[in-house]
């Protein structure tokens, strides 16, 4: 009974059988090994920031990839317009 304080300990010893205070104990116990810690939740915490810029970067790549094609096009659209506009004229 190392995880739970001496009161809680002396209570449950009093109110319950020592074969469900062991319960509540293992119980404890097991719940206790499943809560993740502050210092825990702050490295998951940077790991996904570090994560989330790494993608925001990799899409503004895509984007811009995808801007400069279209701007391409259209000034290439532009240019073969201006020249048959030229030759009809």
């Amino acid at each position: 009974m190392s995880n739970i304080s001496y009161d809680a300990a002396a209570f449950l010893q009093q109110a319950f059988s020592q074969e469900q205070v062991e319960a509540i104990v293992n119980f404890q116990k097991s719940v206790n090994a499943q809560l993740a810690t502050s210092a825990e939740l702050q490295q998951v915490k940077a790991e996904l920031k570090a994560d989330l810029k790494t993608e925001i970067s990799q899409f503004e790549v895509r984007l811009n990839q995808r801007l400069n094609t279209t701007i391409f096009a259209a000034v290439g659209v532009i240019a073969t317009l201006i020249t048959v506009l030229k030759l009809f004229a």
